[in-house]
């Protein structure tokens, strides 16, 4: 549930996506992005998953906040796009297959 009174920033989280302060127990720490942009492409997508799931035990203060409800957004789009460029990959490897 968003604050509605005056935000105490000692308090209260500011969510990166939707713009309105939560209390901590509303939400997750997003850990920051990677400073290498080229180290998605050297690590698998599951060792890069890992990698931000430990950077944001290790550091939560150093980490953004993020609402449930837009970390849940986030993810199912996330999914999605997953699932797009798996059937993506696997109709080419089919396609290939099949010449």
């Amino acid at each position: 549930m968003p604050s509605i009174a005056m935000p105490d920033p000692t308090r209260h989280k500011y969510c990166l996506r939707c713009k309105k302060w939560y209390e901590p127990k509303d939400g997750i720490p997003v850990p920051r992005a990677v400073p290498l942009l080229f180290a998605m492409f050297l690590l698998p997508p599951l060792a890069h998953f890992i990698v931000k799931k430990v950077k944001a035990m290790l550091s939560p203060e150093s980490c953004l906040f993020m609402c449930n409800e837009c970390y849940s957004s986030k993810r199912r789009r996330d999914n999605i796009l997953w699932v797009i460029m798996v059937l993506f990959i696997v109709s080419i490897a089919v396609y290939l297959a099949l010449i």
